[in-house]
């Protein structure tokens, strides 16, 4: 092999072992996972500052899931990102407007409602949180 073919080679070698790391999943830290008890179906969308989408209005958006009633969806939080939250809302007036429940945020060691702003974020990975929305809080948080 001559000296423009081995550089060549280097080259795309380097180039998909990039591309490689790349594409690899982000390390799953821990699981929260959102049970619907109310008498509606919700859209949850888990949020934390390290992840960049959009749902709504709603930013720093990592997933965004149908919840029928009786259901329970996951989302894995990847390593790294911080401040988590679930936001349930429901499409309940005439317009199909989304009405924002109370937030879930993480604080002291689990996920809970009525807390502004917290900055806590789970110690350590393998763990999993699970959340409930009842009809109470729907009604309570809703009109």
């Amino acid at each position: 092999m001559n000296r423009l073919n081995k550089t060549k080679a280097v080259t795309v070698a380097f180039s998909v072992s990039a591309l490689a790391l790349a594409a690899a999943p982000a390390h799953a830290c821990y699981t929260v996972k959102f049970k619907n008890d109310s008498e509606h179906d919700v859209t949850a969308v888990w949020t934390a500052a390290g992840c960049a989408g959009i749902h709504k209005g709603i930013i720093l958006v990592c997933e965004d899931k149908k919840v029928k009633v009786g259901e329970t969806q996951s989302y894995n939080y990847n390593w790294g990102v911080t401040r988590p939250a679930v936001i349930p809302y429901v499409d309940i007036d005439s317009r199909g407007n989304a009405i924002t429940l109370n937030k879930f945020w993480f604080y002291n060691n689990r996920f809970t409602e009525n807390v502004e702003l917290s900055n806590q974020s789970p110690d350590s990975c393998g763990h999993t949180y699970e959340i409930t929305l009842s009809e109470d809080d729907v009604r309570n948080n809703s009109f």
